[in-house]
């Protein structure tokens, strides 16, 4: 179907949608006691926090958008390959939401123009994922977060349909008996870009409420914590190290009283511009040059299954850092020690200035630590610095970056927000996105209609399209976009049910 059928089609269907949302505490809770791990050998992996970064507008979702699946000079199913040779899969985004046209202005609000790197799958920390940053000949490695945190939320209700964001991710109780639901109250997941984990198994979550003898769900218990018994005091629904708690006395089809909620927040990422200085086998006395710095082996060790590389940076001859890298094969190997633990990547790092050296260990890749010849797995980024939730970047000053976590704590993309509000008129008709790889031109505006369309940098043109009240759109093929689309879809099935319900209540009381 041709690009402006489809928005057509798409228009047509969505032109009454509209996403009614209710925020509730954006800032966590406190955390004076700690995470309890659910199972011993599984320590937590981040340290708890009592604070988040929280972009403005987080919770709304773009209202009757005009939908643009892809866009000339983006990024769309691009591949960006690790070192072990895994594809992640890539998606440039754009949200535009909350706008308005009045008076023949159009006024975007601080937080309503979202550019996201939109990932397909996880991103992980220490692997070689890489990130096509305003365009496929900018690539950048993630390298490790040492921002990791969790963020911990106490005593939260919620009634049917109200959200709460905990971390990266947002939860919302979307419990009824009626089409389209679940038998038993459940809690739906999604990160900030709006990636939904339900074809993970991950979401939504079911509690049964029992109500009484008798009931098919009284005792049909899903998500239940490991090793407790159904009908006991607490329900628990855990994502690995996160445990979600529900009292069960306190749910019911309107509302959902939560104890505890845990979830990850990402508020450091390190990245390193490509090209590598150096990945490859390096042995005692191996040195690499980057710029005016030198990188060299001085010693390795191989015992078992614990490998280890003193590595030292000089500069004129000078010593600058130095760090034997140590990984325990045996132990780190654990996929839940490797690679979200904080303090193992650590272990496997030495940074000086822009630069990072790292021993290659991880479950993830199949030729790990040092080799009975007494070379390592190294790898030597440079270029590298620390992107920081709720700050600016080297990359455009107008824009705030928040990078997102699942709630697992796999890296699920970023996201750019304007920090200023944006003002466009008939003469002032362009604005640029961060880093000028996409703008949002206004064709014609008078009163409160605009006609509009998107360009890239690298000459794409979307079609025009016109509408009344707002510019919100809705841009990519990313699982963000794709899961916003289905709510709104879902939105308008919702009303349509409500109305027909409404319809049908009358006509019985004639």
């Amino acid at each position: 179907m041709p690009i402006s059928a489809y928005n057509k089609t798409f228009r047509s269907l969505l032109w009454s949608a509209s996403i009614s949302v209710l925020l509730l505490s954006a800032g966590s809770a406190r955390a004076e006691n700690p995470v309890v791990p659910y199972n011993a050998t599984h320590p937590v992996p981040f340290p708890v926090v009592t604070t988040q970064n929280t972009p403005p507008l987080i919770m709304d979702k773009p209202r009757d958008p005009v939908y643009i699946p892809t866009l000339k000079g983006t990024v769309t199913r691009r591949p960006a390959i690790n070192f072990t040779g895994g594809k992640t899969w890539k998606e440039d985004g754009l949200v535009i939401k909350m706008s308005k046209v009045e008076d023949g202005k159009i006024t975007i609000p601080v937080g309503g123009f979202v550019f996201k790197f939109d990932a397909i799958s996880g991103i992980l920390p220490m692997t070689g994922n890489m990130e096509f940053v305003f365009g496929e000949d900018n690539l950048y490695y993630y390298v490790d977060y040492p921002g990791a945190v969790i963020v911990k939320k106490e005593n939260v209700t919620l009634r049917r349909g109200e959200k709460v964001l905990v971390g990266d991710n947002i939860y919302q109780y979307i419990s009824a008996t009626g089409h389209g639901r679940f038998r038993n109250p459940t809690i739906d997941i999604r990160n900030k870009l709006g990636a939904n984990w339900d074809f993970y198994g991950m979401s939504p979550f079911v509690f049964s409420i029992g109500a009484s003898e008798g009931d098919p769900g009284k005792d049909f218990h899903y998500g239940y914590y490991p090793g407790s018994k159904p009908g006991g005091e607490k329900e628990m629904a855990i994502h690995d190290f996160n445990q979600l708690f529900a009292t069960r006395s306190d749910i019911s089809m309107r509302e959902i009283k939560l104890d505890t909620i845990y979830s990850t927040d990402v508020q450091e990422w390190n990245m390193c511009k490509a090209p590598l200085a150096f990945k490859g086998r390096a042995g005692k006395g191996k040195k690499i040059t980057v710029r005016d710095f030198t990188v060299e082996v001085i010693d390795t060790a191989r015992k078992g299954k614990l490998y280890s590389v003193k590595v030292r940076i000089t500069k004129a001859g000078k010593t600058v850092a130095e760090k034997t890298l140590v990984w325990d094969s045996a132990k780190d190997k654990d996929f839940y020690l490797s690679p979200y633990n904080v303090k193992w990547q650590q272990k496997v790092l030495l940074k000086h200035k822009d630069i990072t050296v790292q021993l290659l260990g991880s479950v993830f890749i199949l030729e790990d630590g040092v080799d009975e010849g007494g070379e390592a797995n190294l790898v030597v980024y440079q270029n590298c610095f620390a992107v920081k939730d709720g700050k600016t970047t080297q990359w455009d000053r107008r824009f705030l970056v928040d990078q997102i976590l699942c709630p697992q704590g796999h890296g699920y993309g970023t996201m750019f927000y304007n920090k200023e509000e944006i003002v466009l008129t008939k003469k002032n008709n362009v604005y640029k996105g961060p880093a000028s790889y996409v703008s949002l031109v206004i064709d014609d505006v008078k009163g409160d209609t605009a006609k509009f369309h998107l360009e890239s940098k690298a000459g794409g043109k979307s079609i025009s399209f016109t509408k009344k009240g707002n510019v919100d759109l809705l841009f990519g093929r990313g699982r963000g976009a794709n899961d916003i689309v289905h709510d709104l879809y879902h939105s308008l099935q919702e009303q349509m049910y409500r109305q027909m319900e409404r319809i049908q209540g009358e006509a019985g009381a004639r």
